[in-house]
């Protein structure tokens, strides 16, 4: 016995249509047979194993059914029993393996009393869409740019203040005004959301500013460095006591940080005697060392 598989390309439909007859399927023998086996295959990894069909005619003519091709390569249907007349009409439906490929077609026919009309429907199947598409929109913005930054003076003792300033531009002004943040690695900042804020100088060393420049979709950054220097010690306080213009012993005393508050002149030789002068009603007594 010989086995052959049919895929056909083209979809169609036969339908007999009969009114009071039947009409017998052809019978073979012989050792030449063979068995067909074939699926109706719409495409490489697709078919069609039920469809449907839907007749309508004069007289409130109804009739529907199902039909099992899932081992035909054709869909084909004998219906009987229609009364004989003209303006029927049949649709053919059917859904695919795959769940959205639909298959449909439709045709007209008119029956006669004791014959088989013949009918030649095209079905067509239609498959979904396999791509799709995008709507890309663009929306453009100039980011912003730190053109440069000063620092007025670039070195100042601890305790002291640094101006600071930036020139920075947005072109086209959007989608937000341009807005300021500095920070700082050491030190204070007074205005660091403005264009010209001031650092003053807490700890000794090298501070690094840096200013980011946003208008609230992208930014820019820029830095530079400043120095905060140690401040110089506490120099030596010299308290010369007053004499008044009319008499009294005249003292000389220093007083610093590093000295007692109150200590004598050291002794007075010849050539580093003290100097005086007057001064109004006062004399001034300096000790000279």
């Amino acid at each position: 016995m010989k086995t052959y598989r049919y895929q056909p390309a083209i979809l169609s439909a036969l339908l007999l249509l009969t009114a009071g007859a039947c009409v017998p399927p052809d019978r073979g023998s012989g050792a030449d047979m063979g068995m067909v086996i074939a699926d109706l295959q719409l495409a490489p990894m697709l078919s069609l194993s039920t469809a449907t069909f839907s007749i309508t005619g004069p007289n409130w003519f109804a009739r529907s059914g199902s039909i099992d091709v899932s081992h035909s390569n054709t869909i084909s249907v004998a219906v009987g029993g229609i009364p004989a007349g003209d303006g029927y009409s049949i649709a053919i439906t059917g859904t695919a393996t795959d769940g959205q490929t639909t298959c449909s077609g439709s045709g007209m026919f008119s029956i006669t009393a004791g014959m088989s009309t013949a009918l030649m429907l095209r079905i067509q199947c239609r498959e979904p869409p396999r791509m799709g598409n995008v709507s890309i929109t663009g929306t453009v913005n100039v980011c912003p740019v730190v053109d440069g930054m000063g620092a007025n003076p670039g070195e100042v003792m601890v305790g002291y203040s640094i101006a600071l300033s930036a020139a920075a531009h947005d072109s086209d002004a959007r989608p937000a005004a341009l807005t300021y943040a500095w920070v700082a690695t050491s030190g204070m900042l007074a205005g660091a959301t403005t264009p010209n804020p001031a650092l003053t100088c807490t700890t000794v060393g090298t501070s690094t500013v840096t200013l980011t420049v946003s208008d609230g979709d992208c930014t820019d950054t820029g830095t530079l460095k400043v120095v905060c220097s140690p401040a110089p010690p506490t120099p030596a306080i010299v308290r010369i006591n007053e004499v008044e213009s009319n008499g009294g012993a005249p003292d000389c005393r220093i007083s610093s940080a590093r000295i007692a508050a109150s200590s004598s002149c050291p002794r007075r030789s010849a050539n580093r005697a003290p100097s005086t002068f007057t001064d109004h009603s006062y004399q001034w007594l300096v000790c000279r060392p």
